[in-house]
């Protein structure tokens, strides 16, 4: 199981928080609810924008389940933003990354639909014109298991000269059975090698849409600070999110791991005292609260091309956890490679420790991603297991 998460963090002490005055920030709560309403709002049209252009094109034909629970989800979101904004801020950051993904994924699809099309039309025709004998047509029909027209793709040239090998051979009706099993040994290991470079090409082009799609959720977050009422630190974020970019890029970040980022970048934390000292006060809680857990943790570590300290901890059983901590009031956290539930143990005692012990208030927590080893088989129909993401 892993989890990757984000809070703002404040410090201060628990005590101190009790004593303030209720109304003020119930107030505050109306205003910071409003702020998130307002803004998935924007992201919501953005969504409907792109989704609306791929039905326009006709994609939706290529990938009908996802386009299908795509649809609800927005459904979904218009009725949350009415009545739940934090909800409907979950949701938002769950369809983020998905939306990205989704031009690339439809054209793909449509690509390998008309491919296979094609590819089976002149199959067939080519079967109508050899399969003169029965030797001919057992071959075609072998040849026809390789269903995939990537897998068929790689290895065209070696089943060519299969056909062409077997169509100057007279076999006699008591070497059938023989020529045959010949025949099946030889499908299956161009089979295994058309499947095993047909994956080679399909990784390298997940790749290249994993790309344009932390582009596309870039274009999204940086269309945001357009409404920054300060655009000469607009334009400065919009340069750190280039960088961002670059970063990602280098190191293949997830697109959740990329998003986490962009949210940390481009949200406002809550008004409180930020700096450098502030900074070190919640490094020193982290690494002792996860001493405390049973950690062993590294020295911190200052990441000049993005301002963030990042920390990271490790069991000797082989679970990992990493803190990222920015100025700007955020820190991002993911604790990976457990097995079973015993990643949220760990996260039940970290976190809390922060708190309760070294008074740094975490607020306005969000999981932005968990891979639970697939606890949910109701779960959407998309090849990404992400849970809420979130942005306000």
């Amino acid at each position: 199981m892993s989890e990757l998460g984000i809070f703002e963090w404040i410090v201060g002490s628990p005590s101190q928080d009790r004593r303030r005055d209720r109304h003020a920030e119930e107030a505050r709560r109306a205003q910071y609810l409003e702020r998130v309403r307002e803004t998935t709002s924007r992201y919501r049209d953005r969504y409907v924008e792109t989704y609306e252009d791929l039905l326009a094109q006709g994609l939706d034909q290529y990938l009908p389940q996802e386009f299908a629970w795509v649809e609800q989800q927005l459904d979904d979101l218009d009725e949350l933003l009415e009545t739940d904004p934090l909800a409907a801020r979950d949701l938002s950051f769950e369809l983020a990354p998905i939306i990205s993904r989704l031009p690339a994924r439809a054209r793909q699809a449509r690509r390998e639909y008309e491919e296979a099309r094609r590819r089976q039309e002149e199959r067939l025709a080519k079967l109508r014109a050899e399969a003169t004998s029965e030797l001919g047509r057992f071959l075609e029909e072998a040849i026809a298991q390789i269903t995939d027209p990537v897998e068929q793709d790689f290895v065209l040239e070696d089943l060519q000269a299969l056909r062409d090998e077997f169509a100057q051979r007279s076999v006699l009706p008591e070497e059938l059975p023989a020529v045959q099993c010949e025949i099946r040994e030889r499908i299956q290991l161009l089979r295994e090698k058309g499947a095993r470079r047909a994956q080679e090409w399909r990784d390298a082009k997940t790749r290249q849409m994993e790309s344009e799609a932390r582009r596309k959720l870039l274009d999204l977050y940086s269309a945001e600070l357009a409404r920054h009422p300060n655009q000469v630190e607009a334009q400065q974020r919009r340069e750190r999110l280039e960088n961002l970019y670059k970063l990602a890029e280098a190191q293949g970040l997830s697109l959740e791991e990329f998003q986490a980022r962009l949210v940390a970048e481009t949200e406002d934390a809550e008004s409180a005292p930020h700096g450098e000292e502030a900074r070190r006060q919640v490094v020193r809680a982290i690494m002792e609260s996860l001493t405390r857990s049973g950690f062993i943790v590294d020295q911190p570590r200052l990441l000049r091309e993005t301002d963030e300290v990042l920390i990271r901890a490790k069991k000797p059983a082989g679970a990992e956890a990493n803190f990222t901590v920015r100025l700007n009031g955020t820190m991002i956290y993911k604790f990976d490679h457990y097995e079973g539930m015993k990643c949220k143990d760990d996260i039940d005692k970290v976190l809390p420790l922060l708190e309760q012990i070294y008074g740094i208030r975490l607020s306005d927590a969000r999981v932005l991603w968990r891979n639970p080893d697939r606890l949910s088989k109701s779960a959407r129909p998309l090849d990404v297991n992400q849970r809420r993401e979130s942005h306000g």
